[in-house]
């Protein structure tokens, strides 16, 4: 026909057991465009891409393991990695095809393969093992013990070294944080000494060492220094708020014991600029009323003779929640364990709300990635990175396979496409918007920290690292106040954090994972030997974590302020617990089960995905599985879940449909559900009921209020 672009010959011979395929094209060519040869550049000469590397055959328990494979694609397509038979402890980049991770128990992993793929085409390294071996000797993690003295008097000699062991070669560099002023620090055998001449308590010292890989530090201690022929000496304590809303009153007042009789005066350093303060209690108080964080404050006393400090304390700032209260986002959703009814749905048109069958929400199909741009995927890009921006007016979707560009930026309430953004991050998922601002973009290109305006299309160079810096395999959201950033410069080696207008902390060695930043702006996690919180100023471990950071998982705040990490386990939690979703409080290390054994649920289903992005509405988490997509009644598998951290509510907003990995498309059809900061919309995207492109869906609470 006329209208045919090509028109394919085949004949077969089967001659002497030889098969010959003969293919012939004739081109009619439509302007100055041949789509013959375009069909035989897209599905004929396309060269499949390589992988090679070795990885490592054995580890020891509590050592980090790490491999990489080295990739070319002569096809120049974006490339995409899987893996089969994953150690349980290990974790993978569908990105890079790193698989890191620190095992706890001796035993060997079989069968494991790594493969890529260019969307076309595949290559596979040979199934290979990895023995865990239990640590022995010099292969033991680097560790650092002892029981500084924490009470002297003046005049009268201090003293203490750190005891190490384990650790990798001979040499070991010792720092410290916070050292007292009458005090003197070896770095070659971290003893503290020296001779104190006035009273006062000296806080947060923190004393670390490396051996130019790993790192480990003491738990921080204080030294009070008491006057010489009896008292006690000036004391001061208490435990102020780190984390208030706006508008919420404010009031903290410490406690002073120890004195001598004489006239006690207070005093302040770096005060928020909307409290007051008293020089007569100490109290600090006041009323918010825009979002911020006030770090480095100091409230010392003095009676004339002696004076005290407490440490310096950060308070953070956040939005008000509206009032929204702790059921507001289960209003009018399927609570309870019941198995509801998995009932078939044909794909709905793009922007053609329907209602879920079997938990009545309404589902909004947002883009039609084959038809508008002719690619395979439209995605919102990781649960613990927000796809809209702080007022919801915008979404930014990754889209593959079209020709036209990668992020798609959208009207963040009718969902019109509205234009493509030329944007550069170090990998897909990441940026980062602005907490506050809501035409601003947060990404890192190269070795520069960037800002991107998003009406005009400026671009702000902020900041510029020693090396090319990025935020790890699974980024999570910068601070909710916009402050702080967790990073890795790989070249490098080293991992840091950066806080805005303050800078760089000191880098410190660490391959593999970077330090995420806590959500108040107090803190980090990272996972190197063990999972772990650090000061996000010195680097030094603040407390070692009871669940893993391995899984899929993300950070958020309660209601209170506090920061909490919101994990599946795996027979990972305390007592071999499971659950698909089970929090941890990073500072006083609570952890309770919310979805899971103890609360009498059955074991996790797979792909499960978590987000808590709800930044105007702490305290919430969305909870994803893929499970078992063949059932015809559910509960958990292939559902979108909903639970608040605090009151352990849980609720069920829909199915979504999606054959994640296990699907023809792969790893982009997980379900990688994300909050829009009320909480009152879940993006997610599906390759509904195993189809041949992955599309974005919006669920619709019955909370929401556009």
């Amino acid at each position: 026909m006329a209208s045919n672009r090509f028109i394919e010959f085949k004949s077969v011979l089967v001659r002497g057991g030889f098969l010959l395929l003969l293919f012939a094209a004739i081109a009619l060519t439509y302007g100055s465009r041949s789509y013959a040869s375009q069909w035989w550049r897209h599905h004929g000469g396309s060269q499949a891409p390589t992988i090679t590397g070795s990885p490592p055959a054995s580890v020891l328990v509590g050592s980090s393991y790490y491999f990489k494979p080295t990739t070319t694609d002569p096809s120049g397509k974006t490339l995409s990695f899987s893996i089969s038979n994953r150690p349980r402890w290990a974790s993978f980049s569908t990105t890079t095809g790193k698989l890191s991770g620190t095992p706890t128990a001796a035993g060997t992993s079989s069968g494991i393969t790594i493969s890529v793929s260019d969307g076309m085409n595949s290559a596979s390294l040979p199934a290979f093992s990895i023995q865990v071996s239990a640590a022995s000797g010099g292969g033991s993690p680097l560790t650092i013990s002892g029981t500084p003295g924490t009470t002297i008097q003046t005049g009268q000699a201090y003293s203490f070294t750190p005891t190490t062991s384990g650790g990798a070669g001979s040499t070991r560099t010792f720092s410290i944080t916070a050292k007292p002023s009458w005090a003197t620090f070896s770095t070659s055998n971290g003893k503290l000494s020296g001779t104190p001449t006035a009273a006062g308590t000296f806080s947060g010292i923190v004393i670390s060492v490396s051996d130019g890989t790993n790192t480990a530090a003491l738990a921080a201690f204080s030294i009070q220094v008491t006057a010489a022929g009896g008292g006690t000496g000036l004391t001061i304590s208490g435990s102020p708020l780190s984390s208030i809303q706006v508008g919420q009153a404010y009031s903290f007042v410490p406690s002073v014991s120890g004195n001598s009789g004489g006239t006690l005066t207070f005093s302040i350093t770096n005060k928020p600029a909307w409290a007051t303060f008293s020089t007569t209690t100490g109290q600090l108080s006041g009323t918010p009323t825009a979002t911020g964080t006030f770090a480095s404050i100091t409230i010392s006393v003095s009676n004339g003779s002696s004076s005290a400090s407490l440490p310096a304390f950060t308070l953070t700032v956040i939005q008000s929640t509206g009032g929204s209260g702790a059921a507001a986002l289960c209003d009018g959703l399927v609570t309870g364990k019941q198995k509801v009814p998995y009932t078939a749905v044909a794909r709905p048109p793009k922007l053609t709300p329907i209602t879920d069958p079997d938990f009545g929400t309404t589902i909004i199909r947002i883009t039609d990635v084959a038809a508008d741009w002719g690619g395979t995927t439209a995605v919102p890009v990781y649960p613990t990175v927000p796809t809209w921006n702080i007022d919801e007016s915008y979404m930014l979707l990754y889209i593959r396979g079209a020709s036209a560009g990668n992020y798609a930026l959208f009207d963040g309430k009718t969902y019109a496409f509205l234009k493509w953004l030329p944007i550069s991050p170090a990998d897909v998922e990441q940026f980062d918007w602005d907490t506050s601002d809501p035409d601003i973009l947060w990404y890192i290109s190269g070795k520069v920290l960037t800002r991107y305006h998003v009406s005009t299309g400026a671009k702000d160079s902020v900041h510029t690292f020693a090396a090319a810096a990025d935020w790890g395999d699974d980024p999570i959201y910068f601070s909710w106040d916009g402050q702080l950033f967790g990073l890795r410069e790989q070249s490098a080696g080293t991992i840091l954090s950066y806080r805005m207008g303050v800078g760089e902390s000191p880098t410190m060695p660490g391959q593999g994972t970077s330090p995420e930043a806590c959500p108040s702006g107090t803190c980090l996690i990272w996972s190197s030997s063990t999972s772990k919180v650090l000061d996000p100023s010195t680097l030094a471990t603040v407390r070692t974590m009871t669940l893993p950071t391995i899984e899929h998982a993300d950070l958020g705040l309660d209601s209170q302020g506090n920061d909490f990490w919101a994990t599946v386990s795996f027979n990972e939690g305390p007592g071999g617990s499971s659950g698909a979703l089970m929090v941890e409080w990073l500072k006083s290390g609570t952890v309770k089960t919310i979805i899971g054994d103890a609360n009498g649920d059955p074991y996790p289903p797979t792909g499960i995905l978590i987000s808590a992005k709800s930044l105007k509405n702490p305290g919430w988490v969305t909870v994803a599985a893929t499970g078992t997509p063949t059932l015809s009644s559910t509960y958990q598998d292939q559902e979108i879940m909903v639970a608040n951290v605090e009151t352990g509510q849980v609720c069920r907003a829909a199915h979504h449909r999606s054959r994640g990995e296990s699907g023809p498309i792969g790893y982009w059809a997980q379900p990688n559900v994300t909050f829009s900061p009320r909480g009152t919309r879940i993006v997610f995207p599906s390759d509904w009921g195993s189809g041949s492109v992955v599309d974005t869906y919006v669920v619709v609470l019955p909370s929401y209020k556009p």
